[in-house]
């Protein structure tokens, strides 16, 4: 495996290329040579006859954009907001022995926050959250079925997973200060889609 580092690993699978031949109904051999074409032939012999060592290089990748615009105004002395824009989208692939595991995430913010500061013991403070996120993960496989055989590495089918939710916000609280003592109360509002 190699990561962005440069670092380099070896993947080592224990692998039986032993395949006898039986007489079994059509599915069954089809299903039989499908199973061992799911796993790669052995490069070197171990000391057990049976099985065989294989290895193999792999890369792991990862590559993630990300940014973010932040814009202040001041209104007047007493009167300031922002607004916050963030992205963050990332794809990943992962090898997994035999298979290469995918996965993208995407994360976006947008977010407006104006603050007013009546004196200098009272201010009122709003936000107004919207944050949408994507994730998709993708495991590839040869073969279309989930196989695990005694001493081998376990091989699932290919499979996906999505997952999309939106998050929305709204926040005013509002800070009073007298003498020795901060008082903050307010509301949030919260809802997931």
């Amino acid at each position: 495996m190699k990561d962005s580092s440069g670092a380099s690993d070896k993947l080592k699978l224990v692998l039986c290329p032993a395949r006898r031949s039986r007489r079994r109904p059509m599915f069954y051999r089809w299903l039989w040579r499908r199973s061992w074409a799911a796993y790669p032939q052995g490069a070197s012999p171990t000391s057990n006859p049976q099985v065989w060592n294989y290895v193999a290089d792999a890369n792991h990748v990862d590559k993630e954009d990300s940014g973010m615009l932040r814009i202040d105004q001041h209104f007047s002395d007493k009167t300031t907001a922002y607004l916050r824009y963030s992205a963050d989208e990332a794809d990943y692939t992962i090898p997994t022995g035999a298979l290469n595991a995918l996965a993208k995430t995407g994360t976006k913010l947008c977010m407006v926050e104006p603050l007013h500061v009546f004196s200098p013991s009272f201010a009122k403070r709003s936000q107004i959250r919207h944050q949408p996120e994507h994730l998709s993960r993708a495991n590839l496989s040869s073969i279309p079925f989930t196989l695990g055989v005694s001493n081998l590495s376990p091989l699932t089918g290919s499979s996906t997973t999505d997952g999309d939710g939106t998050t929305f916000s709204y926040l005013d609280d509002m800070t009073w200060v007298k003498a020795r003592h901060i008082l903050k109360f307010g509301v949030e509002t919260r809802r997931i889609i």
